[in-house]
């Protein structure tokens, strides 16, 4: 909201400006709620939903790619934290290993052979 609300003032739009044409996404209908200003309905946006993602949706290697997909981000974003913590864990095994070596060098015992 600051960047459009920057924009609005640098190009000095507030008496110009009056209606906000997006699309249905719920950030430009949060800002419609937050600027005070009228917000139109982009058509276009529609027929292109109609067109492309609901073509995609029915042709079945699409739908099926589609459906892999978003299998694997919901995958990510819900085990994220979990993925962190593995990650955090494995760094804290190395840096284990890494300080066992440095002393294995600092005090090693050298064997001598029979």
């Amino acid at each position: 909201m600051k960047s459009v609300n920057s924009v609005i003032e640098n190009y000095s739009l507030h008496d110009k400006l009056k209606i906000h044409i997006t699309d249905q996404v719920s950030n430009n209908i949060m800002f419609e709620e937050l600027s005070g200003r009228a917000r139109i309905r982009c058509d276009a946006h529609g027929l292109r939903n109609m067109v492309v993602v609901d073509g995609i949706k029915n042709t079945d290697r699409a739908k099926s790619l589609t459906t892999k997909c978003k299998s694997i981000v919901t995958a990510l974003v819900y085990r994220g934290e979990d993925l962190a913590k593995i990650a955090e864990f494995s760094c804290y095994e190395i840096n284990n290993i890494n300080e066992e070596l440095e002393y294995d060098e600092q005090f090693s015992i050298p064997i001598e052979a029979t």
